[in-house]
């Protein structure tokens, strides 16, 4: 019993280092396309993408809070 509980641990820590290096990713990627849409369509793209980062970022932020304590309150 007490084995089985110790091998969940590392799961969740891999899931929650998981979680966090993908919402790193996609923070990573808005802050490219960002700079790119700047580079290109100047007012147009930035004012898209920001308005997309500004809308999505905290839904992404909310659902990853959600997720990492979920497991306690099954």
């Amino acid at each position: 019993m007490n084995n089985h509980r110790h091998s969940d641990f590392p799961v969740l820590m891999f899931l929650l280092i998981f979680i966090l290096v993908v919402s790193a990713l996609i923070e990573g990627v808005f802050i490219a396309l960002f700079f790119l849409s700047v580079a290109k369509w100047h007012s147009i793209g930035c004012g898209i993408l920001s308005v997309l980062g500004l809308v999505i970022w905290p839904l992404i932020c909310w659902k990853v809070r959600k997720e990492m304590y979920n497991p306690w309150h099954l």
